[in-house]
């Protein structure tokens, strides 16, 4: 019997509620996950930057713990920013997955094309972080080879490839759950 799509989104939500919301082992999973994919996107094109950070003698470890939480401290902030909303739903729905798709392969119910969906929006989400006015953007340089040389409509793009991403991840979190429930 074929579910209407209403039900089914019903039943995803409930299901991941069910997983993230009752499952201690899961839920911090999901926040782990969300928090490194985070600090993936925010500092993977810094990675020179963290290591003299990391490595420098003149600094206190609290200067050092305080230049790091100034990244996250921006992020959280700036909501005027579509691109700053973008890069947080995407690193929530992120963890989000990641707890869904473990839960589910533990269970051997997650599909191979629910898994891809998530490493094509994790892809997605690097591929969209960065600075574009500070060269630390993987897509500046991308979309100035095919005539895109403003900074505003890299700014754009970027939190279009996160939203993308973000859209990828809702998919693969309907698709997993779906199936895990299948199973239960």
């Amino acid at each position: 019997m074929k579910l209407p799509l209403s039900l089914k989104l019903k039943l995803a939500t409930k299901n991941t509620l069910r997983i993230i919301g009752t499952k201690p082992p899961y839920t911090l999973l999901a926040v782990t996950a969300a928090f490194l994919m985070l600090t993936v996107i925010i500092w993977s094109l810094n990675y020179q930057l963290v290591g003299y950070i990391l490595t420098n003698p003149d600094m206190s470890p609290w200067q050092k713990l305080r230049f790091f939480s100034y990244g996250y401290e921006a992020l959280f902030t700036s909501f005027d920013s579509l691109l700053s909303v973008s890069v947080i739903s995407l690193a929530f729905l992120f963890g989000v997955n990641i707890a869904v798709l473990v839960y589910a392969l533990r269970r051997k119910t997650a599909s191979a094309r629910a898994t891809g969906t998530s490493g094509l929006a994790a892809t997605l989400g690097i591929l969209s972080s960065g600075c574009a006015a500070c060269g630390t953007s993987l897509l500046g340089p991308l979309l100035a080879t095919f005539g895109a040389t403003s900074l505003t409509a890299v700014h754009n793009i970027g939190a279009a490839f996160s939203l993308l991403g973000s859209a990828l991840l809702l998919y693969s979190i309907y698709k997993i759950t779906l199936q895990t429930s299948t199973t239960a």
